[in-house]
């Protein structure tokens, strides 16, 4: 019976043909949809989570989460392609800092954090000392992208890494990971990457970064990654 088990746990594994991973509000829910309708069942963290869940039929997760996992256990997860979803990063800061219960919210309303920001903290290293939600939001969304970055290093024979943007084309999207939807109805509903009480523009956002230390090296990554401005 033990050897069963691993066996199924192995086959399970082998199925994952793609793991999506970035910062949080990178847009991981839309490209777990758009995957899905394109023929390769995703999950939304559903096996890169707080815990390590089984992956079941899914043939692909998209989770923010996924990263320490993936950097723990390179031989586990290596078959599968990782993908490394970016967004505007003016964008995805906006989102932090109106996430009320966030680690980075500028208008923390709740007594305590959610269970996903304690994750959070304890995998990204020096983050519980930076007290400004704004130094934070740039050491972490520096850091996290780093780390990704680095993926293919970590191991001899590691991990295949595929950059994509969440705001590219589905077709590109696609085209980049190898995957043809010919015949099928994608899911293209952009709004799933956009919180309404975000009330900063990007400018707005860039003006409150460019006194920080680290903001030279943050439009250094958004521009790596193809974003010249707010």
């Amino acid at each position: 019976m033990p050897g069963m088990f691993k066996k199924n746990i192995l086959h399970d594994e082998v199925n994952m043909k793609y793991i999506v991973t970035g910062t949080g509000r990178c847009g991981t829910n839309f490209l777990a949809r758009l995957l899905t309708s394109a023929g390769v069942p995703c999950g939304r963290e559903s096996v890169f989570n707080l815990s390590l869940k089984k992956p079941g039929k899914l043939q692909a997760d998209s989770s923010w989460m996924a990263l320490p996992y993936l950097e723990k256990d390179v031989n586990r997860w290596k078959s599968a392609k990782i993908v490394h979803l970016v967004r505007n990063p003016w964008d995805i800061i906006r989102g932090w800092l109106f996430d009320f219960e966030s680690v980075f919210s500028v208008w923390k309303t709740g007594k305590a954090y959610r269970m996903t920001n304690h994750f959070l903290l304890n995998n990204t290293p020096g983050l519980k000392e930076i007290e400004s939600p704004i130094d934070r939001c740039l050491h972490y969304y520096l850091y996290w992208n780093m780390r990704i970055e680095r993926l293919p290093s970590i191991a001899t024979d590691g991990y295949t890494v595929v950059r994509v943007r969440a705001e590219d084309a589905n077709s590109t999207i696609l085209w980049k990971l190898g995957i043809n939807p010919e015949g099928k109805v994608l899911f293209n509903d952009r709004q799933e990457n956009t919180r309404s009480r975000c009330v900063l523009t990007r400018r707005d956002v860039d003006l409150l970064l460019r006194p920080r230390d680290r903001y030279t090296d943050f439009v250094y990554m958004a521009k790596e990654y193809g974003y010249e401005s707010p």
